[in-house]
């Protein structure tokens, strides 16, 4: 049960759960005009849920976008092709393996890592 509260915790920290504040209080000033004005409380709720996902989702996607884009820079900048399947650090040389039909190929680059 322990490892189930730290998966969702492993999340809701990468999707920048302090930025939920922002969204709660924007959600807070139209529910409470809402609700003076004969507006449905549940519906309210759900209106919370639902922006509070969506706050979540978009840091989330907004951070794998940008990991995309620098993973391009960084193949560009160094020479890898784009059918690496994967790159790894050791010390201060970077190895890349190459998937080209069946078999795989191990690629040392010497260079100083940045």
């Amino acid at each position: 049960m322990l490892n189930f509260f730290k998966r969702i915790w492993f999340w809701l920290e990468n999707s920048r759960i302090f930025t939920v504040p922002m969204s709660i209080f924007s959600w807070l000033v139209a529910f409470v005009f809402a609700i003076t004005n004969g507006g449905d409380w549940f519906y309210g709720l759900l209106a919370l849920i639902g922006i509070c996902l969506g706050q979540l989702a978009t840091n989330l996607f907004d951070d794998y976008v940008d990991y995309k884009k620098l993973e391009n820079i960084f193949r560009m900048l160094n020479g890898i092709p784009k059918n690496v399947t994967s790159i790894v650090w050791k010390d201060t040389h970077f190895y890349y393996i190459i998937k080209d039909g069946h078999q795989l190929y191990v690629r040392l680059k010497s260079e100083k890592r940045y």
